[in-house]
């Protein structure tokens, strides 16, 4: 999962990539470690409209593509989209941690 190129998964798909490969494990001990995982910046969880509980081996800061008509997931290339928000905008004590931004789109790749 860490290894090789970045990719989107769910605690769902390493449960079931864990028991093809002859490791049987409980869901929750996936879904804990994945967490734990985060929590130590390892992975990233990616909150999309479609897909509750979403993973992203990608740790560095990046926005995504979402492919509405498949639900494939694309990483966008940083710089890609500029984003800023005025930090005047937000109530006392809060200050931003990220911004995370979803571009949804329709057809097809030719790749």
């Amino acid at each position: 999962m860490l290894c090789g190129p970045h990719r989107h998964f769910s605690a769902e798909q390493v449960w079931r990539e864990a028991a093809e490969r002859g490791c049987p494990v409980s869901l929750a001990t996936v879904y804990n470690t994945l967490n734990g995982f985060v929590s130590a910046g390892l992975l990233r969880q990616v909150d999309l409209p479609t897909a509750a509980g979403l993973f992203d081996s990608n740790t560095e800061p990046h926005h995504h593509l979402l492919a509405e008509d498949t639900g494939a997931i694309y990483d966008l290339p940083p710089g890609s989209i500029q984003a800023r928000l005025d930090p005047a905008s937000l109530p006392p004590g809060l200050s931003v941690q990220g911004i995370d931004i979803v571009v949804r789109v329709r057809g097809r790749s030719p790749a």
